[in-house]
């Protein structure tokens, strides 16, 4: 980062630019600490801000995945109330650090039947949003919604790129079904002219698919994905 000149006031104060202040975690008429060293000053960072919220709209889900943490869940399924969401909303509009609000958790969020609603109200806070989905909910019209909600991120997970390796762990699932949802959301985006929500792709590797990470790459490159996530297998319970 390039160095930035401060000019001293009465009685030796100083101000911050507020493009560095707001880097470094301080707001208006906040105390600043400052350690005196040997070559000079130093002022080290304000204190870790919210930046975002991740919530789960709903904890049911369409797909009962052989890896899945729900299937030792015993406590009960359900959707957030509308009247909840929009107390959180409330909340949320009153913290200024607040960057991003995602929509996932152990739960598909495309279930939720208000999701495009929760995700316009978001962007209307003025906040990013993300989406966590399996994709194999997504319709013409249900991706219309939110392309036109304005959605800003969609990441669809997946555990294989061969019908072998993905109906392996996604019992009943098909990938081809996955990657048609996939081309619906972007003809839908094509169709209207938009470049988002922007797609990624989050890879869960075990042992039985690691052969497909090879080819993991490549095919975000044919689904127009601009980023990639991996992440390992997580024990939920002993063998």
């Amino acid at each position: 980062m390039a160095d930035f000149s401060v000019s001293l006031k009465d009685k030796g104060e100083f101000r911050l630019p507020p493009e560095i202040a707001d880097r470094y975690g301080y707001d208006a008429g906040q105390m600043v600490r400052v350690l005196p060293m040997a070559e000079g000053i130093f002022i080290p960072r304000g204190p870790e801000r919210l930046r975002k919220v991740y919530l789960e709209a709903t904890n049911q889900c369409n797909l009962d995945c052989r890896t899945c943490v729900r299937r030792n869940w015993e406590g009960p399924f359900g959707s957030m109330e509308m009247d909840t969401y929009e107390a959180l909303m409330g909340q949320v509009s009153q913290i200024s650090s607040l960057e991003t609000i995602q929509f996932g958790g152990y739960g598909e969020p495309l279930l939720h039947p208000e999701i495009a609603r929760m995700i316009r109200m978001a962007k209307e806070a003025g906040r990013k949003t993300e989406l966590v989905t399996n994709g194999l909910l997504l319709d013409m019209a249900l991706a219309t919604a939110l392309v036109e909600a304005h959605l800003d991120t969609i990441v669809f997970s997946l555990e294989g790129l061969s019908e072998e390796t993905y109906a392996s762990v996604r019992t009943g699932a098909s990938f081809q079904q996955f990657r048609e949802g996939i081309e619906i959301l972007s003809r839908v985006k094509s169709q209207k002219r938009r470049v988002r929500p922007q797609i990624g792709l989050e890879f869960v590797a075990m042992k039985q698919n690691l052969p497909d990470l090879e080819r993991l790459l490549s095919f975000a490159h044919e689904v127009e994905a601009i980023f990639v996530i991996v992440n390992n297998l997580l024990p939920t319970q002993r063998r």
